[in-house]
């Protein structure tokens, strides 16, 4: 049997372990790339992922399962045997080729993206009642959620902290690698950023296949810039200048700035992880950052020197920092919040007292009393004391002075992954029709289930 030969590089074990998860033959239009048409519920939330091994059978040739048959059972030679392996070989190859080219095709086919939005890619993603029993769920760790988040901005995409299952979450949103121009980490935990490794080995796949390489440049916290550099080394000469490390100086100001593109400016600065017994914040270098984007819209946009001051929108981030009074100070222009909770204690939900290590109950608490914000968004729930999602953000809602019913001042929901928010109008997607709708008037919807996902529902799904 002749060996076809095959052209394109050859990839590893681990490179077709992340392919395979990510994409789907059968249903790669409708389940990656969905793009903006109304969804039901259930749609929203679930997409099935595991469809390599009907993906792959039509590619494997009756004659190669007979051959198979025949090794199982008959003594065969070894060239026979070599050619039998070389077969199978050729056949991964072809459908990965295959796989490579139906994705490339997706960029130019989906839909049209909104220019200003906002992805909650983070979250648990699963309940407590799944398979194997929610065993999980029984050490702490199992409970921690994952992802990330995504920004789009111009024409441009930022990822922050792709955690574990991130890139799982982006293409369910109908996103693509190459909506990807820049991957910001805060958080030293290599756990807040492990999937920065596959978006970077599916960025070299697609280049190698296309004319001009896309280039991603990574802004990483000083220890992640340490753990990754060796990893994410430059392939083409564009990339030689792709990686950076967000470093603070003691002889300057304690916000550092970048400048990303002429409409998005990034600020950085560190922020306490946690408090000696003196009460003094313990600094270094591997702490969490806080950044605050600061965006500015096209000049040719209707919405230039409309929203915001002169035409601009703050996003503030911070996670997995204990709260300071220096916060308040740092993020006090942002008009969205995006802020991990992190763990909580009755000591801290009664606010008696703040929480080590984390912002918790208390610490978002403080912040909203103190920064005059369009939304807060709260994420990253640790659920060490179970899924609190919902009762801690009504609890926000009825003691809050900044949070009225009716008045606007500041609507704050519980981010999970599925919510997207649509920046020029600070309209929320409605998970069952797939409209935006004001963020005062959704709707947050929680099953029996711990742990499950939330959906985001409008007005006209509920009576």
């Amino acid at each position: 049997m002749p060996v076809i030969p095959i052209k394109k590089k050859s990839i590893t074990e681990n490179e077709f372990k992340e392919l395979a998860g990510i994409f789907s033959s059968s249903t790669l239009n409708e389940a990656l790339f969905a793009g903006e048409q109304p969804q039901s519920a259930a749609r929203y939330s679930s997409v099935s992922v595991d469809l390599f091994s009907s993906a792959l059978e039509p590619v494997i040739s009756n004659e190669t399962e007979s051959a198979m048959d025949q090794f199982e059972n008959i003594d065969i030679s070894i060239e026979a045997n070599n050619e039998l392996i070389a077969d199978r070989v050729t056949s991964f190859q072809r459908y990965h080729n295959n796989l490579i080219s139906s994705y490339l095709e997706q960029w130019s086919k989906r839909p049209l993206l909104l220019e200003h939005a906002l992805y909650i890619l983070k979250g648990w993603g699963t309940s407590l009642d799944a398979a194997d029993g929610g065993f999980e769920f029984l050490t702490e760790n199992g409970r921690e959620p994952s992802g990330g988040f995504f920004l789009r901005w111009n024409r441009k995409g930022i990822v922050i902290n792709p955690g574990k299952g991130f890139l799982r979450n982006f293409h369910r949103n109908g996103l693509h690698i190459k909506d990807i121009d820049y991957v910001i980490v805060t958080d030293p935990d290599p756990e807040a950023s492990i999937d920065i490794k596959q978006i970077y080995e599916l960025a070299f796949l697609l280049n190698q296949s296309g004319n001009e390489p896309r280039v991603i440049h990574y802004y990483l916290n000083q220890k992640a810039y340490q753990a990754y550099r060796g990893f994410l080394k430059p392939r083409y000469k564009q990339e030689r200048y792709a990686i950076h490390n967000l470093e603070l100086f003691d002889n300057v100001s304690e916000i550092e700035k970048v400048e990303l593109s002429t409409d998005i400016t990034l600020h950085y600065f560190l922020a306490e992880s946690s408090k000696s017994t003196d009460g003094k914040a313990k600094e270094s270098p591997a702490s969490n950052l806080g950044i605050r984007l600061e965006l500015s819209f096209s000049r040719d946009s209707l919405f230039h020197n409309i929203e915001g001051e002169n035409g601009v929108v703050n996003i503030g981030y911070v996670s997995g920092v204990c709260w300071s009074e220096r916060l308040a100070r740092y993020l006090d222009v942002c008009d969205v919040l995006l802020a991990g909770i992190g763990n909580t204690n009755k000591a801290d939900y009664q606010k008696t007292a703040y929480i080590e290590n984390h912002l918790g109950y208390f610490g978002i608490a403080s912040l909203l009393d103190e920064l005059t914000l369009k939304l807060l968004v709260c994420t990253g729930f640790s659920g060490r004391e179970g899924d609190l999602r919902l009762e801690l953000i009504k609890k926000l809602r009825r003691e809050n002075s900044r949070y009225r019913q009716g008045e606007g001042q500041t609507t704050v929901l519980p981010g999970d992954n599925g919510l997207v928010i649509d920046l020029k109008t600070n309209k929320v997607k409605c998970s069952s029709t797939g409209r935006f709708v004001d963020a005062e008037d959704i709707r947050v919807l929680r099953s029996a289930e711990m742990f499950s996902p939330l959906l985001y529902l409008s007005p006209a799904c509920y009576l």
